[in-house]
């Protein structure tokens, strides 16, 4: 009995382990989740792990999701004859943007918003570092 409690254990924390993406893997997500979201595109990443500790595992309201942070080359865009173009690619802004994978959603498991995580005022949402 007590060897098919462990069991029973052991297989539960296996099913419920999500595999996680590293900073270089995750990029393709990142770019489908921003095309999804925003209808301009980004040139480069400039930055990946804006705080330098590793995926954070946060709580954002009654859910636990994984926050990948980036830093977004944006170039300038005008309108042109009624099309966005880019104006100059060498002008342009760097703009933090977290990317949240939501391994509950099977529909839509990756979403992206914009600004940076501030550690000081967010503490308490912050669950875990996760270096990967």
């Amino acid at each position: 009995m007590k060897y098919l409690f462990i069991l029973i254990i052991f297989s539960f924390f296996e099913l419920s382990a999500t595999p996680l993406l590293s900073y270089r893997d995750i990029e393709p997500e990142l770019k489908k989740a921003w095309e999804e979201a925003y209808p301009v595109a980004y040139t480069k990443i400039s930055e990946k792990d804006l705080l330098k500790k590793g995926i954070l595992y946060v709580r954002k309201g009654k859910v636990r999701l994984y926050l990948y942070t980036f830093k977004l080359f944006i170039p300038l865009y005008s309108f042109k004859d009624k099309t966005l173009q880019v104006e100059d690619p060498e002008k342009g802004k760097e703009i933090p943007v977290k990317l949240y994978y939501k391994p509950q959603d099977k529909e839509k498991p990756y979403f992206v918003e914009l600004g940076e995580i501030q550690e000081f005022k967010n503490r308490s949402l912050i669950i875990q570092y996760i270096r990967k």
